[in-house]
């Protein structure tokens, strides 16, 4: 039976995003963040922190049954089988010198298969969300908001495609396949400037301004909100080997119609 996602869940998810939004505008506006390196080399702030303890609070304020995960503070149980994944500030690089391509990413999960996610960034004054039974749609500050539909090219020759990080910066375990991406037809592997009105290429493919965005790492809270508004808006996600289920580990995020085609390419030998 599918799974659909009530409005009180939804209109929750937002009151999530405006909290943490309340948290992170300022900080950003206001520049000269301290950061400090985690034990994996990754930067952090204490904005980071703050936003998932408080998204963490409110969860167990309205849904004190329902478990949580988030990049900073961790996994904490939960009996209804729901939890919620958040990363508080994906791109924390770019949100400490002053770039706008960051966002606060948050889903929902149930029984361990997403049904909502949203992906908020204040300093772009926009919102991408997508749940089971609603759809996905982009919302700007000001503007109604705009269903969100993927592409319809089915050929993998030509079609537009993005990786990130480009082929140099990949870590080892994704080299073969970063380098097989790069011999394909496809006529862009490196990531494009789209600072200019998104955060990351997840978003592109949701918007049907990309075929396909293929993220060479990542954890959890990295995946689950930008999968679940791919596929509410048409599109397929997993990783490497098909799975989707979200995991650590590298995201094939497309129309659909090409992901077959783009998987076999990543693996294909030579």
């Amino acid at each position: 039976m599918m799974l659909v996602v009530g409005v009180g869940v939804l209109d929750f998810m937002q009151l999530l995003a405006d909290a943490a939004d309340g948290l992170t505008r300022d900080v950003w506006l206001r520049g000269g963040v301290l950061v400090t390196t985690k034990p994996d080399g990754s930067p952090v702030t204490a904005t980071d922190l703050a936003v998932e303890v408080a998204l963490r609070d409110m969860v167990r304020r309205r849904f004190p049954s329902d478990g949580f995960l988030g990049e900073e503070v961790g996994s904490t149980a939960g009996v209804s089988g729901r939890e919620w994944i958040v990363d508080g500030i994906d791109g924390t690089v770019a949100f400490t010198q002053g770039r706008r391509e960051w966002s606060t990413l948050i889903a929902l999960a149930d029984n361990g298969h997403l049904v909502a996610g949203l992906a908020s960034s204040p300093a772009l004054s926009r919102r991408w969300s997508g749940a089971i039974g609603a759809g996905a749609e982009a919302a700007t500050v000001g503007e109604l908001p705009r269903r969100l539909q993927v592409s319809d090219r089915a050929a993998l020759d030509g079609a537009r495609i993005v990786s990130w990080p480009p082929p140099g910066s990949v870590a080892d375990r994704f080299q073969l396949a970063a380098s097989r991406l790069a011999r394909t037809s496809t006529p862009a592997t490196q990531r494009p400037s789209w600072d200019a009105d998104v955060p990351n290429g997840a978003m592109l493919v949701a918007e049907g301004r990309l075929d396909a965005f293929v993220l060479f790492g990542g954890e959890a809270w990295d995946h689950a909100a930008c999968s679940a508004i791919v596929t509410t808006a048409g599109g397929r996600w997993s990783d490497l080997d098909g799975d989707e289920r979200v995991k650590q580990g590298a995201g094939v995020y497309s129309n659909g119609h090409l992901h077959d085609a783009l998987l076999a390419a990543l693996a294909e030998p030579g």
